[in-house]
């Protein structure tokens, strides 16, 4: 065993893991840009129908704005309001590191894994983000670590994981 984190599974870890996933997608870059021109074409709608005095497609339209306007809001709530029902909230995660992979352990479960299921990894100021498939990956937050260093940590992912970044700015 090179190193241990104990996590503990709660809503400030989930957003903040969530939050680091996001961050890795390259079509955030485009997010902006077609919010700005969708709203510009809802504007453009709502305009026009109020122009006509139609209420109805008036109030529809107003209403996709402001979901569109809202959607990272509603959708970083709903995930939380997923994670509530959890049976894992609020037990702690015990993930031994070594050479091969990982054992990851908590009161309910207990999950071991290769290094393979990782195809990146993206070293943050705070922690590292193991990347795999779509929707899976692992959190694992400098603060959470109990045993090793984050250097002996680095030295095995940048081994093992082909596809190993740093990210230099703050989170």
């Amino acid at each position: 065993m090179i190193a241990e984190y104990r996590i503990l599974y709660d809503q400030r870890y989930i957003a903040q893991a969530i939050q680091r996933y996001r961050r890795q997608h390259g079509s955030r870059w485009l997010q902006l840009p077609l919010t700005a021109i969708a709203v510009a074409g809802l504007g453009a709608f709502i305009y026009m129908f109020l122009s006509m005095r139609l209420i109805a497609p008036t109030l529809t339209f107003f209403i996709l704005l402001i979901l569109l306007l809202t959607s990272a809001r509603l959708s970083a709530w709903w995930v939380a309001w997923q994670m509530r029902k959890s049976p894992l909230l609020g037990t702690e995660f015990t993930i031994q590191v070594s050479e091969e992979g990982f054992v990851g352990t908590n009161p309910h479960l207990q999950s071991q894994a290769s290094w393979t299921i990782y195809s990146k990894c993206r070293r943050h100021p705070d922690g590292f983000l193991l990347l795999g498939q779509p929707l899976t990956f692992q959190w694992w937050p400098d603060a959470a670590l109990r045993y090793g260093t984050v250097a002996d940590v680095a030295a095995v992912l940048r081994a093992r994981i082909a596809n190993y970044s740093e990210i230099r700015r703050a989170p």
